[in-house]
C-alpha cells in the first residue's frame, strides 16, 4: 500500500519554520522590552579613524591618457605595508643606510607617473648614485591631508623605523578648510552597515574576480558621480576677496604638531613646499620660476644658481634633507 503524499510541499514547510522562528524572536523582543532595561538600546557603535594609505598588496593598472600617452597606462603596486613601490630603488638588499618616508596627496603618490619616475623613487635613485642606499616608504594617497598624516605617522611609520619623514601638503587642505566642516570628515566616523558592506566587498574582491569586477565597476561609478557633483575648487579663486578666508591656523597647528611628533619619535621632519604655479605672492621663493623655460637662463645666472656637478661634496642624507626649526 502506497504511503500518502505529504499535504504540503517542502518549500512550504521551510517557509513555515522560518516564520515560526521570526515570530518567536518578535515575541521575545516584546517581552524583553517590557520586563528588562537594555543598557545598549541607544548606544552608538564604535568610532574609528582610517589610516589613509594605499591598501596593502595593491596591483592596479590605470589609464593615464588624460595626462599623456607615453605611456598610455601605468601600474600602481604596493607592498605588504601599503607603501607605493618601488621602495628600494637601489636594488640592494639588507639594511638600508637611511629610511625615508614620504607623506602627501596625489602629487606625492604620483599614481599617474611611471613607477621609476615618481619623485620619492627618484630621490632614492639620486641618493644611491651618491653612495647612499635609501629605503623609500611612499605612504601618500590621493586626497590626503596634513590631518591624515598626523594619524599615519604614529600608527604606521613608527613601526617601520623611519629616519626621515618628508611631508608635502597644501592643496587638499585648502579645499577642506574652505568648507564649513573643515577637517571634521577626517576626524573619525561611526561604524555603519555601509562601512561593513565596504569592508566585506574589499575582502571578497581580493579572493574572487567576480567580486573584483563588481568592485571596479562600483569604484568607477563613484568616481564619475563624485566628479559630477563635487564643486570644482581652484586655488586661484582664493584670490577673490568676497570669499571668506581659509583658517590657515588650523593647518599651521597641525604642521607644528607633525614636527614635534616626528622629533619625539626620533624622526627628522622635512617640510616640502607644494608647487602651485597659478599663485604668486610675497612668500613665493625665487626658485619657483625655474620650471619655466623662458625664465630658466635668466634665473640661473642672475640668482647665482650653481649647476649640478659630480664634484659636489658628499653630504649625509640627513644633512641634505635637513630643515630649520619652524
Amino acid at each position: 500500500m502506497n504511503a500518502p503524499a505529504p499535504r504540503f510541499g517542502r518549500g512550504f514547510q521551510l517557509a513555515l519554520l522560518l516564520a515560526s522562528i521570526l515570530l518567536a524572536l518578535l515575541l521575545g523582543e516584546i517581552v524583553l522590552r517590557i520586563v528588562w532595561h537594555n543598557p545598549f538600546r541607544n548606544e552608538a557603535p564604535d568610532r574609528f579613524t582610517l589610516v589613509r594609505t594605499h591598501h596593502a598588496n595593491t596591483d592596479w593598472i590605470g589609464d593615464r591618457t588624460d595626462v599623456g600617452n607615453d605611456p598610455p597606462v601605468v601600474r600602481l603596486r604596493t607592498d605588504a605595508r601599503g607603501y607605493v613601490l618601488p621602495t628600494r630603488p637601489s636594488g640592494r638588499s639588507g639594511e638600508a643606510d637611511v629610511v625615508i618616508a614620504f607623506l602627501g596627496g596625489s602629487t606625492t603618490a604620483c599614481v599617474a607617473v611611471a613607477p621609476e619616475l615618481r619623485f620619492p623613487a627618484l630621490t632614492g635613485t639620486m641618493l644611491s648614485e651618491r653612495g647612499f642606499d635609501a629605503e623609500i616608504l611612499n605612504a601618500s594617497r590621493s586626497g590626503g591631508t596634513l590631518h591624515d598624516t598626523l594619524n599615519t605617522l604614529p600608527n604606521q611609520l613608527v613601526l617601520d623605523h623611519v629616519d626621515v619623514a618628508v611631508v608635502m601638503h597644501a592643496t587638499n587642505d585648502m579645499a577642506m578648510l574652505a568648507r564649513p566642516e573643515g577637517y571634521r570628515p577626517r576626524m573619525g566616523r561611526t561604524v555603519s552597515v555601509a562601512t561593513l558592506g565596504t569592508w566585506a566587498g574589499q575582502m571578497l574582491s581580493s579572493r574572487s574576480d567576480i567580486f573584483g569586477a563588481i568592485r571596479m565597476l562600483a569604484t568607477n561609478m563613484e568616481r564619475v558621480r563624485g566628479t559630477r557633483s563635487k564643486r570644482t575648487f581652484g586655488v586661484s579663486e582664493r584670490n577673490d576677496p568676497s570669499l571668506p578666508p581659509i583658517p590657515a591656523g588650523e593647518f599651521r597647528a597641525r604642521l607644528l604638531t607633525f614636527v614635534d611628533m616626528a622629533r619625539n619619535f626620533g624622526i627628522e621632519p622635512v617640510l616640502m613646499t607644494e608647487s602651485l604655479t597659478t599663485i604668486r605672492n610675497e612668500l613665493t621663493p625665487d626658485w619657483a620660476d625655474l620650471g619655466n623655460p623662458s625664465l630658466h637662463e635668466t634665473t640661473s645666472t642672475s640668482r647665482g644658481a650653481r649647476p649640478a656637478s659630480s664634484s659636489l661634496p658628499r653630504p649625509s642624507p640627513r644633512a641634505a634633507l635637513r630643515i630649520a626649526s619652524p
